[in-house]
């Protein structure tokens, strides 16, 4: 989303994933934020309706599988999948799977990065994981 955000300010960004495959499936039952629902469509051209899907209540099992608690509580869902998917189209042409950040280097003014595949690249901003 950093990156979204960058390039809609005019920044050229290309982002260096270091895992090979893709990172698919991770789970679904996440809560929709406004905010992210806003940058999936703003950014990554979903429609509304596209972003999740609605619950009309939430309830929760005992270790027994039995019914301990129901309420009505009507939430926005999603998943890693659709979350991830839609982050990763938006940058097709700009996206490096396989490419570890090895090292880097900072000054006042640029950042020199190391990596497996694309080598050095000088950039003005380096947004890492921790």
């Amino acid at each position: 989303m950093a990156g979204l955000e960058l390039r809609a300010a005019g920044v050229p960004v290309s982002i260096h994933e270091r895992s090979e495959r893709v990172l698919d499936d991770r789970g679904a039952g996440i809560v929709m934020q406004p905010e992210t629902q806003q940058v999936l469509i703003k950014r990554c051209g979903l429609r509304q309706e596209e972003t999740g899907v609605w619950l009309q209540y939430r309830q929760y099992l005992g270790k027994d599988g039995k019914l301990e608690f129901h309420k009505a509580m009507p939430q926005l869902m999603t998943s890693w999948r659709l979350l991830y998917r839609a982050l990763r189209t938006a940058f097709l042409a700009d996206y490096v799977e396989g490419d570890v950040l090895l090292s880097f280097k900072s000054t006042k003014r640029k950042a020199t990065c190391h990596f497996a595949k694309c080598g050095e690249i000088e950039c003005d901003l380096l947004v890492r994981p921790r």
